[in-house]
């Protein structure tokens, strides 16, 4: 049941965030949420997915997600392989966050209060 109930969580989430947030920003929240065990002001994490299967998540094709990588640069975000380096989580986290319809404590890559 704890099984279940995580599972439908997630999918409130992923549901949430197609209907009210840009592609690009919910690229970022995943890169926050997938980094959320990680302290400081940034890191570099190794994505345990596949492109294709972050990009049907988060309802797109792998062609559109490489470009939402490219946009997130200017927010400090690189990508080589499937390693990525986050230079500043507040500064992703301001670009995304603010547009998300979740409140605070539901989501683990939140690194700013929503206001």
């Amino acid at each position: 049941m704890t099984i279940m109930n995580q599972r439908v969580h997630q999918l409130q989430i992923e549901n949430s965030h197609l209907l009210s947030m840009k592609t690009v920003q919910r690229l970022g929240c995943l890169l926050l949420r997938l980094s959320s065990w990680m302290q400081g002001k940034g890191g570099v994490f190794t994505l345990p997915y596949d492109k294709s299967i972050i990009a049907a998540q988060l309802g797109m094709n792998p062609a559109t997600l490489s470009r939402m990588f490219t946009k997130l640069e200017s927010k400090g975000v690189s990508k080589n392989g499937h390693e990525i380096s986050i230079q500043d989580f507040t500064a992703l986290s301001k670009c995304c966050c603010l547009h998300c319809p979740l409140s605070e404590h539901l989501c683990a890559g939140r690194r700013i209060p929503k206001k």
